[in-house]
């Protein structure tokens, strides 16, 4: 079975593929630095790589692809396109709001950046009023959990264009990985010296409890890498990817059956 996307189809055919599902993927990424050793459109690219696998498996259809997202912390890093979270709210809620009109009910975002989140759950939320479900397949997040248990992996936690990414990025396209240019390199800032970054959008350790503060991304980080990809493998990434395509697949599948009206007690 071939992916199915919808701008590659005439109305007719996405009309016939509403009277047997409301159900479409939405991969959404972003457009920012990933270290010097990955591509700007990594998250997107990554979005839409999932999405062709999960559609082949399982029939869903592949929605246009949302290539930008917020990411404005990473604008000293030349090549990223930040939309402003007001911008990519509304996007994704009009996106929404014209699937809607024509009966799709069941919008499955895929998103390997974290700057989509919120703006996604909002638009969720009010559409859960209507009747329709939106979920949200958390890339990273997932990848976590399911490389916790896995052997060689050394880096459990995501890190920004660290081993995780940088492993998944070798098995979709490693030609496009530079691997000479991947260097180790951690969150760090002379702001303060009991405040200790852990990532450019946010969290910071205090006095041993996690904190929020909110710094601009070169000041914690001079490669863009925050983590460690100097361990990274293919066979890794190939590995924790065919766990998550599955995973998502059983997920889509779980979904289709659901009739979204409201289920309030």
């Amino acid at each position: 079975m071939n992916p199915h996307h919808l701008d590659r189809l005439p109305w007719p055919k996405i009309r016939t593929y509403l009277e047997q599902s409301k159900t479409i993927l939405v991969p959404i990424g972003s457009v920012e630095q990933e270290g010097s050793h990955l591509p700007t459109g990594f998250d997107s690219h990554t979005a839409q790589h999932i999405c062709e696998q999960v559609s082949e498996r399982t029939g869903c259809l592949i929605g246009p692809p949302i290539f930008m997202g917020y990411s404005e912390w990473f604008m000293e890093f030349p090549g990223t396109i930040s939309f402003s979270y007001e911008l990519l709210l509304q996007l994704i809620r009009e996106y929404c709001e014209c699937l809607f009109k024509h009966g799709f009910r069941k919008f499955i975002f895929v998103s390997p950046h974290h700057g989509n989140r919120e703006a996604i759950a909002i638009v969720g939320r009010e559409l859960r009023h209507k009747d329709a479900l939106v979920s949200l397949v958390d890339v990273w997040r997932l990848l976590e959990q399911i490389g916790k248990d896995l052997q060689g992996l050394r880096e459990k936690k995501n890190k920004h264009a660290g081993e995780i990414m940088t492993s998944i990025a070798l098995a979709i396209y490693p030609e496009r990985v530079d691997l000479n240019s991947a260097a180790a390199e951690y969150a760090k800032s002379s702001i303060s010296k009991a405040i200790k970054p852990k990532a450019s959008a946010g969290p910071a350790d205090f006095n041993g409890l996690e904190i929020q503060m909110f710094l601009r991304g070169a000041e914690v980080t001079k490669s863009g890498t925050l983590g460690d990809p100097t361990h990274a493998s293919q066979e890794l990434g190939k590995m924790m990817l065919a766990k998550l395509v599955d995973y998502t697949v059983s997920f889509v599948r779980e979904v289709d059956k659901i009739e979204p009206h409201n289920t309030l007690c």
